[in-house]
């Protein structure tokens, strides 16, 4: 037997050569150290075998079986590892490097049997496209078992248990895979197992592609009627969990009809539903019984027909869809700001895509917009309210007055100007996006909240047929402020794609343009600005305590400039702070700089941050939204709470102080930075969405 620390983490894999270093990076860099990793290969054929014993770490054990099933591969595991608490784990999941101390510090505070972790979805390149945190919390403050009757909702990879919990040696039953995990913590929570939930998101669930696939989520749902029909078997119910029971069988069901599991007139559909022997009043009073039947009755092949010929849906020959003219509105194209450097970019890459598209905003003609790109100025001035009500009036005009050049309105940020936009698109038909600037106190959504008339704006721009969000944590503002989740979009900022290739220059001649030598730069670009934590950066740098000479380099201009000087003109003569002001281009200061360093109370979802990691600099960000999308503690960078300047130095000196850390993170951000983060990218993924609204018919709520 195995002779284990406080934990043993359970990994079986099978061919996931792709992801399964980042997992094992993920559980070697825990904080927690008291636990030895147990994996166990099912007769891989990719190689991850290979990439797994290249691994050298003395609290990994590792071994290797035919291929047997994940069931049987993981029972294996537990019967060999003597940990009092089990950390189970997938192959190509990723755990915070807090997972461990937060789960421990659960058990020891609740006294539960099982703790579970908040999780975030990513996708196979590592991108955050979803939080399951409410949903999860939300379940966590209801009766356990019939919420898990319901549904499963405890993703593996975020479970620790106590191995005197188990109900044996052998857990996971192969006959119910792929739901064997959901049928494991029903067993427990019916034999009255304590659950738990940390307060932390400390889990990131790899959700594939193929997980999409009609045949995966049939087998997920016959899965589950397995496991619920198991436990039906098993154990008694009394009538009030019956009906819990009933409510996760037809989601079940409705799951299977959803991805085809019923195409045509057949009473199967009805045999399912009838199979879990209910009362008739359980099903009649489930709104998701209804939905089944609606399904059911769609697919009759006498009203497809029917719907397809009232919609006049039966063309002799499909036309391919003209490339959609977009109209691009802002208040102005001038300025130094995200929004503005934002505007200009996407203006250009949709150009460069062939797509027909003008300018409409306030202000002379910028410069730096291509010649090709008609420009259409809107009247405007400065004076508060007179300007607004000049621009708004101005704006409709030129909106009827162009109706014929575009299909699609591209707008940015939540104001008076989309509200115009979003009527003027109910009245000639066109489409209306929004791009949203980011979350929290100075986000779109709390800016609406606070704006004069902001209810009034709020409902009409809750008709936008498409908002694009550039985090997470925005997204979950915009549901929670009632904007319908199928309107919104999570698609990240994207850069140049200069910022992407390698220089032609080594840093050490960039450091010798710049006149740096051999000190250790710390770098910051944006404003200096208190919703920017500058002054929390500047008390940060007065207590970091570095053995070698260093430099702050703040590039930007803002309110706090001359605060900043006057709080840096005494700092030792090995520190001192530069203060270039706004720079046309940074791309001189990324090369040449040690660290980036971006200690924001609020943001989107920093372009300065996405340039830097494109560079190739290790970050220390504060965990705000946007930022802990592109950042993972401890993986790619170290994240701080905002507001703590003892914190935010501490992070800064590990960093600055581990050479082979910052470069592995330099190095992976630049990656990360590539395959997510690049204009292209987004542009295209904008492209796909007009198009998607475009062909849909209008339903504006």
């Amino acid at each position: 037997m195995i002779r284990s620390p406080q934990v043993s983490v359970i990994m079986a894999v099978y061919n996931m050569r792709d992801t399964v270093a980042l997992t094992l990076k993920s559980v070697l860099s825990q904080t927690f150290s008291d636990f030895v990793l147990c994996i166990i290969d099912d007769g891989s054929t990719d190689g991850t075998s290979q990439v797994i014993a290249a691994v050298r770490d003395p609290r990994i054990r590792f071994f290797q079986q035919p291929n047997k099933g994940r069931s049987l591969a993981r029972n294996y595991l537990v019967s060999l590892c003597a940990g009092k608490i089990l950390a189970f784990l997938d192959g190509d999941d990723v755990w915070d490097c807090h997972h461990l101390a937060e789960g421990i510090a659960t058990f020891q505070r609740t006294g539960a049997d099982v703790v579970y972790a908040l999780t975030r979805v990513i996708d196979e390149k590592g991108a955050t496209i979803g939080s399951l945190e409410e949903w999860q919390q939300t379940k966590a403050a209801q009766p356990l078992l019939p919420s898990l009757l319901e549904g499963n909702f405890l993703t593996y990879s975020s479970v620790l248990v106590k191995r005197q919990a188990l109900p044996s040696l052998n857990p996971f039953d192969r006959l119910l895979e792929p739901a064997e995990d959901w049928d494991l913590w029903l067993r427990m929570a019916a034999l009255g197992c304590r659950f738990a939930c940390t307060s932390q998101q400390t889990i990131f669930y790899r959700w594939r592609d193929t997980n999409w696939l009609p045949g995966y989520q049939r087998r997920m749902a016959e899965a589950g009627m397995r496991v619920l029909g198991k436990f039906r078997r098993e154990q008694h119910m009394p009538r009030w969990l019956l009906r819990h029971w009933g409510r996760g069988w037809l989601n079940q069901v409705n799951m299977l009809v959803s991805y085809g599991g019923t195409k045509r007139l057949s009473p199967s559909v009805f045999h399912r539903i009838f199979q879990a022997h209910m009362p008739l009043g359980v099903y009649v009073g489930e709104p998701c019984f209804w939905k089944i039947l609606a399904k059911w009755v769609a697919g009759v092949p006498a009203v497809r027909v029917a719907r397809r010929i009232c919609r006049g849906a039966l063309p002799m020959r499909k036309q391919a869809a003209p490339l959609p003219g977009i109209l691009i509105v802002i208040r102005s194209f001038l300025g130094n700001g995200g929004t503005e450097h934002m505007a200009r970019r996407i203006s250009g890459v949709l150009a460069k895509e062939g797509l027909p598209v003008t300018v409409m905003a306030g202000g002379q003609r910028p410069s730096c917009l291509p010649a090709s790109i008609p420009y259409v100025r809107i009247l405007d001035c400065q004076r508060r309210g007179l300007g607004t009500l000049l621009f708004t009036l101005s704006l409709t005009v030129s909106l009827y007055c162009r109706r014929r050049q575009y299909d699609v309105i591209q707008t940015f940020f939540f104001g008076h100007a989309t509200a115009v936009c979003t009527l003027a698109g109910h009245l000639l038909g066109k489409k209306v996006a929004c791009r949203i600037e980011g979350a929290g106190d100075t986000g779109d959504v709390c800016r609406l909240r606070r704006m004069r008339g902001g209810r009034i704006v709020g409902r009409v721009l809750s008709s936008l047929d498409l908002v694009f969000a550039p985090s997470s944590r925005a997204v979950r503002e915009l549901e929670a402020y009632g904007f319908s989740g199928r309107r919104v979009r999570l698609v990240p900022n994207g850069i140049e794609d200069r910022f992407t290739q390698t220089s032609s220059l080594s840093q050490a001649e960039w450091r010798q343009r710049l006149g740096y030598g051999d000190a250790v730069v710390l770098l910051y670009v944006g404003r200096l600005s208190q919703e920017k934590g500058v002054d929390v950066l500047v008390e940060a740098y007065r207590l970091l305590d570095l053995p070698l000479a260093s430099i702050l380099v703040m590039l930007g201009d803002g309110p706090l400039r001359d605060w900043i000087q006057t709080q840096t003109t005494h700092l030792p003569s090995d520190r001192r702070v530069e203060l270039p002001g706004y720079v046309e281009d940074p791309e001189p200061f990324y090369r040449a700089s040690t660290l980036f360093v971006l200690p924001s109370r609020t943001e989107g979802l920093s372009l300065a941050l996405l340039e830097a990691m494109a560079c190739g600099l290790p970050v220390v960000g504060t965990r705000v939204s946007g930022t802990e999308d592109a950042i993972a503690h401890g993986v790619n960078g170290l994240l701080v709470p905002p507001e703590d300047p003892a914190a935010l130095a501490d992070a800064i000196h590990t960093l600055a102080m581990s050479p082979q850390m910052m470069r592995k993170m330099g190095e992976m951000n630049r990656a990360l930075a590539k395959e997510r983060y690049t204009l292209s990218l987004m542009v295209r993924e904008y492209i796909r969405q007009y198009t998607h609204i475009l062909s849909c018919p209008a339903s504006r709520a």
